[in-house]
């Protein structure tokens, strides 16, 4: 049920002046506050539920308060038995940036405000459930389309900060990218919008994946940061950085499909779009984001069985790939088939190698660098 703000005509009585004592800790990341603040967050949910409330949304913020101090903010809405909302909200006082690691900082300082939606506690999972954590164990079982299982956001974050240099950033940020629309389907989100922001200082590269949609008619903010190595990192993705957060939304995007799922088109849209692309960089670009977005394609049809393999062969100049689907529909196994004929010559080795004006699969070979089996 959406929250209107206009019904929360009553507060909670309850004191909440020492939720936020003892929050201080020094070199503190973003994650070490998630750590404290989480169990509290989760004790007033369980609390006031005892009590014959139903919680219903909040978010929990770390907040810029100026150029040497933070505060830590949060607001929670529960609903009574009459279908009155009661909101429990509390602000810490400002505190010293002297206790945050210099990355959290320069974090909270850039975007000014860092926004997590606070989860309900469940019996299984009474742990960081709203913010970037160190969850290993996934909260609830989700699979991908692919049968492969899917970590809850929390974990695919925190699995995105692990990253040492970027060599390991790159291979963790496709497959955060591969997830990340699984994830947020679980959470009953469909449609999004991801950007990514990036500065370099003395010899790190700093990168924070930022994706906002809507909960409850409001937009929810969530932010992923990392720190890498500078001097490691290819030219493109440091390039006329300095000390100042910049979007680089689009420079990752010919690497990387970022941008999210701002709509979900038709099977013939989508094929079109992939029949269109001009060059080989054109149809890398171009199947990776195809292939993002065909599970979100046929559930959206009620095609819930499908697969699909990738054919190929090479005639003259001309190289065609082929992908090829197959899904269910009144219980009999459909063909749909999209072909883009390309230059061989500006195809890589790996694309062209061995093939003949004979259809091979090669689905093998472009798994590696793409999604195709689903």
């Amino acid at each position: 049920m959406p929250i209107k703000k206009t019904d929360m005509v009553i507060s909670l009585a309850e004191s909440l002046k020492n939720f936020f004592v003892d929050l201080s800790r020094p070199n503190m990341t973003i994650e070490n506050i998630s750590e404290i603040v989480s169990p509290r967050l989760d004790d007033l949910i369980k609390n006031y539920e005892a009590r014959g409330l139903t919680y219903g949304a909040g978010k929990f913020s770390i907040k810029y308060a100026d150029e040497n101090h933070f505060q830590l903010e949060f607001e929670m809405y529960f609903q009574d038995n009459a279908g009155k909302w009661h909101k429990c909200a509390d602000t810490s006082d400002k505190r010293d940036v002297n206790l945050l690691e210099a990355g959290a900082w320069k974090t909270i300082k850039s975007l000014k405000v860092v926004t997590f939606p606070i989860e309900k506690p469940t019996a299984d999972d009474l742990k960081e459930k709203f913010s970037v954590n160190k969850g290993v164990a996934p909260i609830r079982p989700k699979k991908s389309p692919d049968g492969e299982e899917v970590p809850a956001f929390n974990e695919l974050a925190a699995y995105l900060r692990g990253a040492k240099n970027w060599q390991e950033f790159e291979i963790r940020l496709k497959d955060f990218l591969d997830k990340v629309p699984f994830a947020l389907k679980d959470q009953g989100v469909e449609n999004y919008v991801a950007k990514i922001f990036s500065f370099v200082e003395g010899n790190t590269l700093g990168v924070i994946y930022k994706l906002y949609y809507k909960e409850n008619g409001e937009w929810i903010e969530r932010s992923v940061f990392c720190e890498i190595d500078e001097s490691a990192a290819p030219t493109w993705a440091t390039k006329s950085l300095s000390a100042e957060f910049i979007d680089v939304t689009a420079r990752y995007e010919k690497n990387f499909h970022i941008a999210g799922l701002d709509e979900i088109p038709s099977l013939k849209k989508l094929s079109s779009y992939l029949h269109g692309a001009k060059n080989w960089n054109d149809f890398e670009t171009r199947l990776k984001k195809f292939s993002i977005m065909i599970p979100f394609v046929l559930k959206k049809i009620s095609h819930d069985d499908y697969g699909a393999k990738l054919f190929s062969f090479v005639e003259g100049d001309t190289l065609r790939v082929i992908h090829r689907m197959y899904y269910k529909e009144d219980g009999k196994w459909v063909e749909y088939n999209t072909f883009c004929d390309l230059n061989e010559l500006q195809a890589p080795t790996w694309a062209t190698k061995n093939l003949s004006e004979k259809e091979s699969d090669v689905t093998a070979r472009y798994e590696k660098n793409f999604r195709v089996t689903i």
